[in-house]
């Protein structure tokens, strides 16, 4: 048996967590048939649901206006009858959303970076995170990895926060080597060469704006690694070019990934390209502007209902990202529903004057950790001046500009003047982010 398979197992045990038990149970709903996994969807749906009526006030409420009950949302194809959930109906019911049984319920107050510079906080299950891993570890299956495949994680997130127990030991214990990247500047890059010297990882895994960063970083250096299996992509779209560029380098495929995990949504690519999405964790609508689904092939709203978030249920939320899906199999003989096309989440490359590169997706994970801003816009107007503008929440103490702060001159090491404007934030829907670029 797998080593880290039967240390994990043991491990687990004492913490009360699933990961690998659910873990083993996917890799087998992975093959199951479209009707069984639809069955499964149901039952996942129909228990949420009456969850949601007995203990969560805004859908008890909901159910009462629309003159439903929970028999009435007893299938999938029954959701429609629900108006979507926004995030500002959530800032708006936030109190009224937590289920009245939250003391009976292990959780995590979690925050989203906002890749709009919109940051939304919730609340979500311990056990709805864990499926998350097991879910994440799966995914990564469908690029050849196996349970304890050394894999190099490259993140920027970790920089701020304390890392949570469930977190460390899930990384630990499944052989995951992190370090930490914010700043792409030589030393940086000289670090990452001493790692895969020494570590010599099967698999790598960060954001497609770090990954093609990185690729150019050690072209450029004439520094060759061929001892990847897979990279697997995280937190925004890659594009084609990028894509290529990175295969071209490392000589291994690059396998995308799309999650939304105040969704609970995790898709991950095939090596056939098929991006499925893991139907046993959420039921995904494409609808269009009036909240009608979509016919496949057809790009709309990206729609979620959560099964195991008992915490904070969101049923039918509107993650804020574009798609369009496929019905039709997949040739590795997955039966799970398949993203097709993904709009939006590209992410940009901030330069410097001494020729440093700093992702746009460091600062999005920056505020998943600070709690007093409402909404951020970066905007570079030239390599050597940043304006951060800021609009506070209602949460807002000295403590969070002060941190704030402290963070970005760790990234930037002086580099760059910052100057900080406070005020309401508008932004125009053609338009996610400002940034400068050569």
């Amino acid at each position: 048996m797998n080593y880290y398979l039967t240390v994990f197992k043991i491990a687990e045990i004492p913490l009360g967590y699933k990961i690998l038990r659910s873990y083993q149970y996917y890799n087998k709903t992975q093959w199951y048939d479209r009707h069984s996994l639809i069955n499964i969807q149901n039952e996942n749906l129909q228990r949420l649901i009456q969850h949601c009526y007995e203990t969560v006030p805004y859908y008890r409420n909901l159910f009462k206006a629309n003159h439903l009950s929970p028999a009435d949302i007893s299938s999938i194809q029954d959701l429609s009858k629900l108006p979507i959930l926004t995030k500002d109906i959530i800032k708006q019911n936030y109190n009224d959303l937590i289920s009245r049984k939250i003391n009976r319920i292990k959780y995590i107050n979690n925050r989203t970076g906002g890749t709009a510079g919109e940051p939304l906080q919730y609340l979500v299950s311990r056990y709805d995170k864990e499926l998350g891993n097991a879910l994440l570890l799966r995914g990564w299956g469908f690029g050849s990895y196996r349970f304890g495949d050394k894999i190099l994680l490259l993140s920027g997130s970790s920089l701020v926060g304390k890392t949570s127990r469930l977190k460390h030991f899930y990384k630990l214990l499944s052989n995951q080597v992190v370090c930490e990247v914010m700043l792409f500047d030589d030393n940086i890059i000289q670090k990452i060469i001493k790692l895969l010297e020494k570590k010599r990882p099967k698999f790598l895994r960060s954001y497609a704006s770090y990954l093609y960063t990185l690729a150019k970083g050690l072209k450029s250096r004439g520094f060759n690694y061929d001892k990847f299996k897979g990279i697997f992509t995280t937190a925004e779209m890659m594009l084609p070019y990028q894509k290529k560029y990175i295969e071209d380098f490392f000589c291994c495929k690059v396998y995308e990934e799309y999650g939304a995990y105040d969704g609970s949504i995790l898709a991950n690519e095939c090596k056939y390209g098929s991006i499925h999405i893991s139907d046993e964790r959420c039921y995904i609508e494409i609808v269009d502007d009036l909240g009608v689904p979509v016919k496949p092939g057809h790009a709309g709203h990206v729609v979620a209902t959560s099964f195991y978030n008992l915490a904070m249920p969101f049923v039918r939320y509107k993650v804020g990202d574009i798609a369009a899906y496929s019905e039709e199999p997949c040739k590795c003989g997955r039966r799970l529903k398949i993203l097709t096309k993904l709009y939006g989440r590209t992410s940009d490359v901030f330069r410097l004057e001494d020729g440093s590169l700093i992702p746009y997706i460091s600062f999005v994970h920056l505020f998943s950790q600070i709690k007093g801003f409402e909404k951020y816009k970066f905007l570079q107007k030239s390599p050597n001046a940043l304006l951060v503008k800021l609009e506070k929440s209602s949460e807002y103490t000295d403590a969070d500009l002060e941190l704030l702060q402290y963070i970005l001159h760790r990234i930037f090491q002086d580099k760059i003047n910052i100057y900080y404007e406070f005020g309401e934030i508008t932004r125009s829907s053609s338009d996610k982010r400002s940034y400068y670029s050569k």
